[in-house]
């Protein structure tokens, strides 16, 4: 059964769904949004909630956007490596209670953004637009938005293309204190090229670690499971059809990081489709800072490293990431090289 005609489905009412219909609506008043998600109220909250939560200042810069629903502000990241080596720099950014900040998106757009509770079933082409069968009824959509996970249904309908990988991850949330406005790693041979996190949830700590490589900590009040897509995917082979944040395995490969990369895409696809011409989102992706080529090479190869591999590279950084460590490591050629200039790179673009 026909439900109705849209100009836009978005499916997924996370970070980049949520941004992407704040940012369409506003440059479209006119344009026929709907928003759909799987997940209702307290299942929302939690899925939402799987995640550091922990977003630049940078990002809201980019987006002209303040700061909402803070948890923690974060002055300083700490990186504990193998072979003693401690690395601690300054930091610009925040803790967000993500599923307050994306239910007040949800206010923000309501009444401009028709958001319901509805599963995405299956998608089919239908000449220049494309019917959606959902869980509520099938809606004909102009244009389709893919902002619904790692696995996508938007991706797997209309692509065979997938991430080059995706990586499991454990996070708890533990009744205890972290270090106030310190976000901590800390690396190993054990998290096979990831790491584990220790960053501040309000009076709490959040900590996790690929499944499998950290030991349960004490005090856990909650714990979540998720997955993080890296090395990106093509895009859909339709013009009608575009895919945002972890949909498109936008994630660093070295970071991890996927908020404001999630939010950024929103906007620029957004941009895109307001002006007709979505060609114009590809183009952003493809030129832009956070496909670089050079992170999944980086993280290729250095989640082989053994410890004291790691020890090896890190020694040039034991004074800090400055520019005569870089330098040390980029005399050394091969590998160093490699992965010291995609670690410089992602200063800029890792979170």
């Amino acid at each position: 059964m026909l439900l109705r005609s849209v100009d836009v489905l978005v499916v997924g009412a996370g970070l980049s769904g949520s941004m992407f219909a704040r940012e369409l609506s506003r440059l479209d008043p006119d344009m026929d949004i709907i928003m759909i998600d799987r997940l209702a109220d307290g299942r929302f909250d939690r899925y939402h909630r799987i995640c550091g939560e922990a977003v630049s200042d940078r990002a809201f810069k980019e987006l002209s956007m303040e700061p909402r629903h803070v948890r923690n502000r974060i002055v300083k990241a700490r990186e504990i490596w193998p072979g003693d080596i401690v690395i601690e720099e300054n930091a610009n950014g925040f803790i967000i209670d993500r599923p307050a900040f994306l239910r007040s998106i949800h206010d923000e757009i309501r009444g401009k953004v028709d958001i319901e509770q509805s599963s995405l079933r299956s998608l089919q082409r239908e000449r220049d637009a494309i019917i959606a069968e959902t869980s509520s009824g099938d809606i004909r959509c102009s244009n389709v938005i893919g902002a619904d996970g790692a696995f996508s249904t938007v991706r797997k309908n209309l692509s065979s293309d997938f991430p080059r990988q995706t990586i499991p991850v454990k996070q708890f949330i533990v009744d205890q204190p972290s270090e106030e406005g310190t976000i901590e790693f800390t690396y190993g041979q054990r998290y096979a090229g990831g790491y584990s996190w220790r960053f501040p949830c309000g009076g709490m700590s959040n900590v996790g670690f690929p499944l499998g490589c950290g030991d349960l900590p004490l005090n856990v009040v909650e714990e979540n499971a998720r997955f993080i897509p890296i090395g990106s995917v093509d895009p859909l082979p339709v013009s009608n059809a575009l895919l945002l944040g972890d949909a498109a395995a936008m994630v660093n490969p070295l970071s991890f990081g996927g908020i404001r990369v999630a939010m950024l895409s929103a906007q620029k696809a957004a941009q895109a489709l307001a002006k007709g011409d979505t060609s114009e989102y590809q183009r952003w992706w493809k030129g832009c800072g956070f496909s670089n080529e050079s992170f999944w090479n980086a993280y290729q190869v250095s989640k082989v490293w053994d410890d004291d591999r790691m020890t090896r590279f890190m020694e040039n950084f034991r004074g800090g990431y400055g520019l005569l460590g870089l330098t040390r490591a980029m005399l050394k050629g091969g590998e160093d090289r490699m992965v010291a200039k995609a670690f410089m790179h992602s200063f800029r673009y890792g979170w």
